[in-house]
């Protein structure tokens, strides 16, 4: 404890200074699933590349939970967001007409590489899928589809080798 919210220094292997980010996972589905591996999958990437997950949510597909939830990521000191779910063109799905509205600054080409590394294992479906990034008061806020090759290979390839950096652009 006592750590939430705080950023801590390191030094990578080429010499650089990096920070440990602290991040909130929030799972959006219509009901918690106890067999769910999006949340654990990510926190065990998220903490083995020396980061922190400082809240873990299941809210459902409601503006007003969604809202929520990024509210309570804020309060534990989350400087990154991954939220899963949601993100399809099914009526209920509304994270991203959630979570757009609220970025003070789009990162329009997250949702360009996840669709690019889609279409490697589906093809032109891909471009079907919506996926978004940018900054919130401060916290960045990753919208991923529910997918969890997709989310995986996006938060090892994308999230975590760059949020120390961006974060530290951020507070800048």
């Amino acid at each position: 404890m006592g750590h939430e919210g705080h950023d801590h220094h390191h030094h990578d292997d080429h010499g650089h200074s990096a920070i440990a980010v602290s991040f909130s996972l929030i799972r959006i589905a219509p009901k918690p699933d106890a067999n769910d591996l999006f949340v654990p999958t990510m926190a065990r990437l998220i903490e083995s590349a020396g980061h922190s997950v400082v809240q873990r949510e299941h809210c459902v597909n409601r503006p007003s939970e969604i809202l929520k939830a990024l509210e309570n990521a804020q309060q534990h000191g989350a400087r990154a967001v991954i939220l899963v779910g949601g993100t399809g063109l099914g009526r209920n799905d509304v994270t991203i007409e959630t979570v757009v509205p609220v970025l003070t600054r789009s990162i329009p080409g997250f949702g360009d590489w996840v669709r690019a590394e889609s279409a490697k294992s589906i093809g032109t479906h891909s471009f079907f899928l919506r996926a978004e990034a940018g900054l919130m008061n401060g916290m960045f806020v990753f919208a991923l589809p529910d997918e969890l090759q997709l989310a995986t290979r996006t938060v090892t390839a994308l999230v975590i080798p760059h949020i120390a950096e961006l974060v530290q652009q951020a507070l800048r």
